[in-house]
């Protein structure tokens, strides 16, 4: 799917939204392997000038995660400050222990501020066939 498909797919009203709404009592759309929102994703979409024909694969995916996750992190200078803007930016990041989230965090760091192939804390692939 495409960027503007996805934005269309995710709209607040649509049936996604909705769908959402009535199990978590809010709209939120996560979508894809970082689980970036319809509103993010077309926000970040538009600052990283991203036309809407974009395919959201995995590179476009780990592309938008990383320019999330490179801004919230600039915009701190401690770890506390680092946690606190990525939780604020993910959800199930507050879920996941301060050391942990600090070792992902130097991870990503080190490797130039690029998202690892797979979600952060996610287990390795299977080496089988995928779906």
């Amino acid at each position: 799917m495409t960027i503007d498909q996805l934005s269309q797919f995710a709209a607040p009203d649509g049936e996604y939204g909705q769908w959402v709404k009535g199990k978590v009592g809010r709209v939120a759309t996560p979508m894809g392997r970082h689980q970036i929102v319809g509103t993010t994703l077309r926000n970040t979409a538009a600052a990283m000038g991203l036309p809407g024909d974009t395919v959201f694969n995995g590179g476009t995916q780990d592309t938008m995660a990383s320019y999330l996750a490179s801004q919230r992190l600039k915009s701190a200078s401690s770890p506390a400050g680092k946690r606190t803007a990525l939780r604020a930016e993910w959800e199930g990041f507050k879920n996941v222990s301060d050391a942990d989230l600090d070792a992902a965090i130097a991870k990503f760091e080190a490797g130039g501020a690029r998202m690892p192939s797979r979600a952060l804390g996610a287990p390795p692939q299977s080496t089988g066939s995928q779906l």
